[in-house]
């Protein structure tokens, strides 16, 4: 993992450009605000670090499942997260806009950096350090990223349960709590 890190490191700036480009990208479930332009969006970026990306319509938002299962007889790990953002209001709160992304103190604020654009982001970054230094992942990865949490998830439960198969996993990992606690329900 020294490499993988050391990689990491050594692209700290390009990869915090990236997180603040993908910040500047509006998805606002509740108002059905840039939700296809994100969707689209990353599926241009898992399809370039060599995932196999769909993105999927539902009755509701669009999901995006993103696969890479070349470990034969590995575990597979299924990373849920979230595209979608709450509105800006009250934007006169903001110290900076919402969705032009600022440091300030060493700390970076932007709409969805804190839940679950940066989460998930951070998990795609890894994928890519990985998958550029050793050529492969130890095990199989399924990325499922809904549009559509932010306004209760309305669809996921349907989506999932209708693609069984394809999200068969050993492991399933999520950045967002409020997910987790209703999955053990």
């Amino acid at each position: 993992m020294n490499a993988v890190f050391e990689h990491i490191e050594a692209n700290r700036s390009p990869f915090l450009d990236r997180l603040i480009d993908y910040a500047r990208h509006p998805s606002i479930s509740a108002e059905s605000v840039g939700i296809a332009e994100v969707g689209a969006l990353l599926v241009e970026i898992l399809t370039g670090i060599a995932l196999e990306t769909s993105l999927v319509p539902t009755e509701g938002r669009p999901v995006v499942v993103a696969r890479w299962e070349k470990a034969p007889g590995e575990p597979t790990a299924l990373l849920y997260g979230h595209y979608d953002v709450q509105p800006p209001d009250p934007i006169e709160k903001w110290l900076s806009p919402p969705f032009e992304a600022s440091i300030r103190d060493g700390r970076l604020y932007a709409r969805g950096v804190g839940d679950n654009k940066g989460q998930h982001f951070a998990q795609i970054l890894a994928i890519e350090s990985h998958l550029k230094v050793h050529g492969a992942l130890p095990c199989n990865v399924i990325l499922l990223l809904e549009g559509e949490e932010e306004i209760g998830s309305l669809h996921i439960a349907d989506f999932v349960h209708a693609n069984k198969e394809i999200l068969r996993a050993d492991l399933a990992v999520t950045a967002d709590a409020r997910v987790m606690r209703a999955a053990h329900l």
